[in-house]
C-alpha cells in the first residue's frame, strides 16, 4: 500500500477515495470516522498540530500511476516531484552555510538580561560601598 493524498479535512480524504473507488482503483482511508463519529469538532490547519492527518491509501501498487494520472488530471496533486521533498535549508556538500542571526525576540531577551545583570552589579556595589 501507498499513501497518495493525505488532508487535515476528513471530508476531503474521503471525496479523494471515492473518487478513486468509482475509477475502479482499490483504496483505504486511515482515521476514518468511527460509527456517528463527530471528527469536525476542533478543525485546524495549523502546523503545530501534529497529529496523524486523514490520508488515502492505494491498495494495488499497479494501480499507483492510474490514481497519480487521475488526481493530477482532476488538479489534487502536482505533477514530478513536490517541493516538500526539496527543502530549501537542506545543504549538500560544498554548499556554504549561512549561519542563521538570531531574531528580533531573542535579541531583546538577551538586552534584558544585560540590563538586569547590570543594575544588579550596581545595586550590590552601591550597597557594599
Amino acid at each position: 500500500m501507498r499513501q497518495i493524498f493525505s488532508s487535515r479535512r476528513l471530508e476531503n480524504v474521503e471525496a479523494v477515495a471515492d473518487l478513486l473507488q468509482q475509477a475502479g482503483i482499490d483504496t483505504w482511508v486511515s482515521e476514518r470516522r468511527s460509527y456517528k463519529g463527530n471528527r469536525r469538532g476542533t478543525f485546524s490547519y495549523r502546523e503545530e498540530e501534529q497529529q496523524t492527518a486523514p490520508a488515502v491509501w492505494i491498495v494495488n501498487a499497479a494501480d499507483i500511476t492510474r490514481a497519480r494520472a487521475l488526481l493530477t488530471q482532476k488538479g489534487l496533486i502536482e505533477a514530478g516531484r513536490s517541493e516538500q521533498l526539496v527543502r530549501p535549508d537542506y545543504t549538500r556538500a560544498g554548499m556554504p552555510v549561512v549561519p542563521k542571526r538570531p531574531n528580533v525576540a531573542t535579541r531583546l531577551r538577551i538586552a534584558l538580561v544585560a540590563i538586569a545583570f547590570g543594575l544588579a552589579l550596581w545595586h550590590v556595589t552601591r550597597l557594599a560601598g
